[in-house]
């Protein structure tokens, strides 16, 4: 057993999924974050997670009673240049902190991922540097304010516009869509048929805002896919005007790029985000992207509202 006063960790149970709330919450609340947990959080951290071997409580005995000092949780991703890990945690102190990075790093090493990462608030980062992780890019969240209105955009010669709610397009050309899309970009991991089958199946896809674009050959140029959550808004933390709808995906393949594919079916999704009742609407961008995507979403109306730093660290 560990002297009073000492940090352990040990394995999480899905009972303790409120306390990993409570400090994602509070990570919202300080800064560390961008939002609290919202149903997607809640989803993950269900019973089908892997709670023993990748979720872990950071315990101390203080005046003889056992407390939680901090929670962590590593996820992972299949990209094609490798396993990247990413550690989230919550951490009262310095060394509760350390405790769940290094643990982190450990489960890492042991799925033998190619890098893990830790995504902090700019200025948010505590004592990632001093464990080997150095920043390698920021990564945006940026807002559509509800006094800001959306314009639809110009439709593009030569293509046709379709929506998912058309039920026209099979799912597999979505999938086939989304991986040309993204295969040059940053961290892409082939998307697979069963999780486009999740993401779609789930409540807050919007089908009638999710958008593809075809050539005159048949082949799909862009897609955009949205969402859109009416009760995150209401969660301790969060300071976005709700209902709150998301662009979760733009994306052009790379032959048919500058062409305002991707302009024509943002503000088409803008306009059927505000139809479907999204007052603010949100997404996220890579600030290091070598197409500079940002800068459409700036020209569209968005703002920055909230800077990760992106901390890696090279397992290789």
């Amino acid at each position: 057993m560990a002297a009073p006063g000492t940090t352990w960790l040990q394995p999480a149970r899905h009972q303790d999924s409120g306390i990993f709330v409570d400090y994602l919450t509070w990570l919202a609340q300080t800064g560390v974050r961008d939002a609290p947990p919202g149903a997607f959080e809640f989803e993950f951290l269900g019973p089908d997670f892997d709670w023993g071997n990748r979720a872990r409580l950071a315990v101390r005995t203080i005046g003889g009673v056992r407390r939680v000092v901090g929670v962590g949780i590593v996820t992972e991703r299949f990209t094609t240049s490798g396993l990247v890990s990413r550690i989230e945690y919550g951490a009262a102190d310095a060394e509760a902190e350390s405790a769940l990075i290094e643990w982190g790093i450990s489960v890492a090493r042991a799925r033998s991922a190619r890098v893990v990462d830790i995504w902090r608030g700019r200025g948010r980062a505590g004592g990632v540097e001093a464990h080997g992780f150095t920043v390698i890019r920021p990564f945006w969240r940026m807002d559509l304010p509800p006094q800001t209105p959306a314009v639809a955009g110009t439709p593009v010669a030569g293509y046709q516009l379709f929506a998912r709610i058309q039920d026209v397009i099979s799912q597999a050309e979505w999938v086939r869509a989304y991986n040309r899309s993204f295969v040059d970009h940053w961290q892409h991991a082939v998307l697979q048929q069963s999780q486009w089958d999740r993401k779609t199946a789930s409540r807050r896809h919007l089908a009638e805002a999710t958008l593809i674009a075809f050539d005159r050959r048949g082949e799909a140029g862009a897609l955009v896919v949205c969402s859109i959550d009416h009760e995150l808004a209401n969660r301790p933390g969060e300071r976005r005007t709700g209902p709150i709808g998301f662009v979760d995906v733009v994306g052009t393949a790379p032959e048919h790029r500058r062409r305002g594919l991707a302009r024509w079916l943002l503000g088409e999704a803008l306009v059927r985000l505000r139809a479907a009742g999204a007052r603010t609407i949100s997404l996220y961008v890579d600030g290091a992207s070598a197409n500079r995507a940002y800068e459409l979403y700036r020209q569209s109306g968005f703002s920055v509202a909230f800077e990760y730093e992106v901390w890696e660290r090279s397992l290789a």
